[in-house]
């Protein structure tokens, strides 16, 4: 049975030098704050109240679940389960909406997990000391990432938080050893109190709209009460839009910089050119300074059917003089979409007519990239058998082997040596 974590905001991190720390975050004034942490027993008390109701087992036998209504909440995982994990949309006929509190803690075998579009919340601790999860899919539908959602996962080098959530609980990604950089999508308003807590390798975190507010808090060592501010033992610059609002020259203590200040964004030998006959931006400095093209209501209906996997939509949109390579924030076509949504039919018929298979290298990140992160393994293979370079790097620098599973990564040079023969 799994020891029962305090659920005030998020449990407890693990200091740097390993020594645990009780956290309190505020809801209040900074000054508040600053005030004594509850004892552990007052933090007991208050997570027991708010214990989940009895869940019972799915089909998978790893998982439990409850259902409210018309939705489901999976609130439990073996913590003995191992290996890739596939959560479904639906159970019992119903959408799978939310992943509970502490519902994948202490999950320590779990090496990578796939939650469905169905999915709208990440509640606190979800995924607290998933100790070895490298990779994760977090669906466009999700929201909200809860307290300590991802505290403790100190083998994920990397995660996409979608566009569409707004707020990040406190501790979300505390003591992701592995993390070296992230990007916040410009819809985020709220920070929790040590998001980023001891994240000793992250040197770079990317804000791609105004300035969000950061919510405090307070955690005791043994050497004392020590004031919070998101990157507190993490030592990353702040890269925001130019024209991004609420800004200084810091934020929470770090410095900032603009995005085309990035050292990544220097000329990158081994990303391919832009494409023969077409302007298309190879890094993201050249696609926020430079000329692009005016987006049309079309153009976001091309990228939703990517996204969906409508193909007659495609056709018909490309039939009506939409651009294959029109591309939205960092570079992303329809092809990226089609990749990262494992449509290898769309994915196909857009490299018929001619999409530039590498669109995106520089910045966000190319379509294998995303398609070997999200382990498609079937849309890795053809692209490089399209041609797809294996070189290519994101903005942070990174090439597709930084961010795959080592199954994809074997697939990757499997293919690779094919393609050469």
């Amino acid at each position: 049975m799994k020891h029962l974590i305090p659920l005030l905001a998020f449990s407890f991190l693990i200091g740097c030098d390993g020594e645990k720390s009780n956290v309190a975050p505020s809801k209040d004034s900074p000054e508040k704050a600053a005030s004594e942490a509850p004892s552990e027993r007052s933090l007991e008390e208050a997570a027991s109240e708010t214990k989940p109701t009895e869940a019972v087992s799915v089909e998978n036998p790893n998982l439990r679940y409850v259902i409210e209504g018309d939705t489901v909440t999976i609130t439990g995982c073996a913590e003995d389960a191992s290996g890739e994990l596939i959560i479904a949309a639906k159970i019992e006929g119903k959408p799978v909406t939310s992943i509970g509190t502490q519902a994948f803690s202490e999950c320590t075998s779990l090496t990578s997990i796939k939650i469905p579009d169905s999915v709208i919340s990440i509640g606190i601790n979800a995924f607290f000391r998933c100790t070895s999860l490298t990779r994760i899919t977090i669906p466009d539908s999700v929201t909200s990432i809860g307290g300590g959602a991802f505290t403790a996962c100190y083998r994920l080098t990397s995660i996409t938080i979608p566009d569409n959530v707004t707020s990040i609980g406190g501790g979300a990604f505390a003591n992701c050893e592995s993390l070296s950089g992230i990007t916040i999508p410009d819809g985020v308003t709220s920070i929790g109190a040590f998001a980023f807590f001891c994240c000793t390798n992250l040197t770079t975190v990317n804000f791609l709209g105004d300035a969000p507010k950061i919510l405090h808090g307070r955690y005791r060592t043994r050497r004392g009460g020590v004031q919070d501010n998101a990157f507190r033992e993490s030592s990353p610059t702040i890269y925001r839009e130019a024209d991004a609002k609420g800004w200084g020259d810091t934020f929470a203590d770090r410095p900032v910089k603009l995005i085309g200040e990035a050292p990544s964004e220097k000329p990158i030998a081994a990303t391919p050119p832009a494409k023969a006959g077409k302007k298309f931006p190879s890094s993201a400095k050249e696609l926020m300074f430079g000329s692009n093209p005016v987006v049309t209501e079309k153009d976001k209906a091309f990228w939703n059917a990517a996204k969906k996997g409508d193909l007659k939509a495609i056709r018909s949109l490309l039939s009506e003089g939409v651009n294959v390579d029109i591309y939205g924030d960092y570079g992303c076509t329809a092809l990226f979409w089609a990749a990262k949504h494992n449509h290898k039919d769309i994915v196909q018929y857009l490299l018929e007519n001619k999409a530039y298979i590498d669109a995106g290298a520089g910045m966000g990140g190319t379509p294998l990239q995303v398609a070997a992160y999200e382990g498609n393994s079937e849309v890795v293979e053809l692209l490089i058998s399209k041609g797809a370079s294996v070189k290519a790097k994101s903005t942070d620098g990174k090439t597709v082997f930084d961010s795959c599973s080592e199954e994809i990564a074997i697939l990757i040079r499997k293919s690779v040596a094919k393609r050469s023969k």
